[in-house]
């Protein structure tokens, strides 16, 4: 994840790192200093200064260094090579940064911007690189010191480079920094590794800035680890702040004492990752002890640089992303897969990716069951999630609490048939009533809680028949010939609005299934519908059907009610507010209701 300006993501408040403005810097020291002035304090990162100055001394002491700063976005890498910038620049050295970004893989192209910071360097390029001559950095011409470097010649480059950063050196050190290496094209990997071979007997300290990509791509993994077994390297892997660093940042913040209930809760909204804990402070959401409420906004930086990590993903892997975190931080993939009315196999994929951008982690003790690694990246992924994928999790929830029983502890709602009589309990109040057959409309409308049930496959489904074996009179109503009511009618539009409500959020997240799905049914009504227009004047014998049974399931269920009405008022208010009748009849509760059936 990479911030949309580049504040630190140390925690540390003075220091600001290299300016966002340019994709590379070539300064000497006395024009770096002012910038990234050296922090009094660095936070959880006593290991990492330490090795720093350590190979800065041994640069000034003429002995080459390679430090590789390693993590994920956001762990502060960039903060560090800042801070080492500006203890170079007290020392003397002349300092050059290139920043290697995403999209952008020119063939050696972070390379050929060193060898133009290094043009100054008395006649570096005309005594050591074939005649090519740049005096200074104004004189530099880019094309002349383009020539230099040969990406179809990697073996001749190296030499050329090394000669090139040797003369630079002669008159001060050398910090190279080459950020977000990651980026970089196949050929400056190669050379690095040239030049790496080499370093020790150069005045050279360089420090390479990258992600952790071994999931994503293993074999520049294993390049640069192999760099990591040079005896002049230091592989500097950043971790998380644990919650004593993060009490001891907010405390240099004078915002709060350590160990406090808000270094306890912000470290569990960020999980340490000082980017977020750094904005999250700024924003002031972990002053007054509110630090890690799940409520507070999201600071607009780390949003950025959470969809910035997620912009590497696909369309339809975040739709899938979106739809785990419906279910939660950590979520299994049979219950995803059957959120999202798909096989195993076919949500698969989109995990792996997700796994191997470093989005999600496989949990050890079970290969079906995933975790977000930040919380905060499953906050802004459930809030993009449409509304219509949460009820459907809610309403499989229902069906799974159906099938476990009542939860320990906890009142359940029962709605349940018990051969001739039904038991009911709402709001801790029990009773159990003679069975009719309002009691089982309403146990059907409960069982498909959110989804809207024509009045007529209602009433076959109360009385045992299937759909398919009913009298063509009530075939005739997925038949476009079917003549409907005003009412029916009506209902049919409603339907309409809301369908072409729950495609275009399908569509925004680019779920094609349900988009489908849902095209198709809205094609169908609306065919039914337009048919229905079309013939105002024919009383077809299926309209008639609906009507009797529409007045009839409406008298039933109001007679229910009010026989519910006297022994459980509390259940009674909660049905009419919750139930919808008519040619499409519904139970809708808001919010979701648990029923053991």
């Amino acid at each position: 994840m990479r911030e949309p300006s580049r504040q630190p993501s140390v925690a540390c408040a003075p220091l600001t790192g290299p300016s966002s403005t340019q994709a590379s810097k070539f300064t000497q020291a006395s024009k770096l200093a002012p910038e990234a002035a050296p922090p009094r304090v660095i936070v959880g990162r006593q290991r990492e200064v330490s090795a720093l100055r350590t190979a800065l001394r041994a640069t000034a002491g003429g002995g080459g260094r390679l430090v590789l700063l390693l993590g994920e976005g956001g762990i502060g890498k960039t903060y560090l090579a800042g801070a080492a910038a500006a203890w170079a620049a007290e020392q003397g050295f002349a300092v050059h940064w290139v920043q290697c970004r995403a999209g952008v893989r020119a063939p050696l192209g972070p390379w050929r911007q060193i060898v133009r910071g290094c043009c100054g360097a008395a006649n570096a390029l005309g005594d050591h690189a074939d005649g090519h001559m740049c005096r200074s950095p104004l004189q530099a011409c880019p094309s002349r010191c383009d020539a230099v470097l040969d990406e179809g010649d990697l073996t001749r480059s190296a030499d050329r480079l090394q000669n090139v950063l040797a003369a630079a050196g002669v008159a001060r050190p050398l910090l190279m920094i080459l950020e977000d290496f990651h980026h970089s094209d196949a050929p400056s990997l190669e050379l690095l590794e040239a030049v790496a071979d080499t370093l020790a007997s150069l005045p050279v300290c360089l420090i390479v800035t990258a992600r952790d990509c071994r999931p994503a791509d293993p074999l520049r993994a294993a390049r640069l680890s192999r760099l990591s077994c040079l005896v002049w390297a230091d592989t500097l892997w950043l971790r998380a702040f644990d919650t004593d660093d993060v009490g001891a940042y907010l405390k240099l913040l004078r915002r709060t004492p350590a160990d406090t209930p808000p270094a306890r809760a912000l470290h569990e909204r960020t999980d340490g990752l000082p980017l977020f804990v750094a904005e999250f402070a700024a924003a002031g959401c972990a002053r007054d002890g509110d630090g890690g409420k799940n409520d507070d906004p999201v600071p607009e930086r780390v949003a950025y640089a959470v969809e910035e990590q997620l912009a590497a993903l696909s369309p339809a892997t975040r739709a899938v992303l979106a739809a785990a975190a419906v279910i939660g931080r950590t979520f299994g993939l049979p219950a995803l897969a059957e959120l999202l009315e798909r096989e195993l196999r076919d949500v698969a994929p989109a995990l792996d990716q997700a796994v191997a951008q470093r989005i999600l982690c496989v949990l050890r003790d079970d290969t079906e069951r995933f975790d977000f690694r930040h919380a905060v990246v499953h906050e802004i992924l459930s809030a993009s999630a449409a509304p219509s994928l949460r009820r459907h999790w809610q309403v499989l929830r229902q069906g799974s609490a159906s099938q476990r029983g009542a939860r320990p502890g906890r009142a359940a709602n029962v709605f349940r048939r018990d051969g001739e009589f039904w038991t009911v309990a709402y709001a801790g109040e029990t009773v159990r009533l003679k069975d009719c057959r309002g009691l089982r409309y309403l146990g059907q409308l409960i069982q498909h809680q959110g989804r809207a049930l024509h009045v007529l496959e209602l009433v076959a489904t109360v009385n045992g028949l299937d759909v398919t074996h009913l009298p063509q009179v009530v075939r005739a109503l997925d038949s476009p010939l079917a003549v409907l009511d005003s009412q029916a009618r009506e209902n049919y539009r409603r339907r309409l609005r809301d369908l072409a409500s729950d495609l275009e959020e399908a569509d925004r997240c680019n779920d094609l299934g349900r988009v489908e799905r849902l095209r198709a049914e809205s094609e169908a009504l609306t065919a039914q519908l337009a048919e229905a227009f079309r013939r105002p004047g024919r009383s077809a014998i299926g309209a008639s059907e609906t009507e009797r049974a529409r007045i009839n399931v409406r008298t039933t269920l109001t007679n229910t009610l009010n026989r519910i009405l006297k022994h459980q008022p509390a259940l009674c208010e909660h049905l009419r507010n919750a139930l919808k009748t008519g040619t499409l009849c519904l139970y809708d509760p808001d919010p979701m209701q648990i029923w053991d059936l």
